[in-house]
């Protein structure tokens, strides 16, 4: 199945909100309150699951993580930085468009 990891960046004040997303295939079903681990994550149990959304006819299931609290717009710029690098993208159906 295709699994599809989505990390939202939320800020203090809510005024600016980003996602970024990661897709691979195993044969594993996440489920809510699961931790994900990822290279580009600093510690693996800062990313539990919220939510879980499964296409079973498509094979596709989507994983919604919690989302990281950015300090400021620096912050942000380091995360995106470090996502982007271990495989991560902005735009989740580029690859399609």
């Amino acid at each position: 199945m295709e699994i599809t990891l989505c990390q939202s960046f939320l800020s203090k004040d809510d005024s600016l909100f980003v996602s970024l997303y990661k897709t691979m295939e195993s044969k594993f079903l996440p489920h809510r309150g699961d931790f994900v681990s990822d290279s580009a994550f600093h510690a693996p149990d800062e990313h539990e699951i919220q939510r879980t959304v499964i296409n079973y006819e498509s094979e596709l299931c989507s994983v919604y993580l919690a989302p990281i609290l950015l300090e400021d717009d620096h912050d942000l710029e380091i995360h995106l930085k470090r996502f982007k690098c271990n495989g991560w993208i902005d735009q989740l159906f580029r690859n399609y468009l």
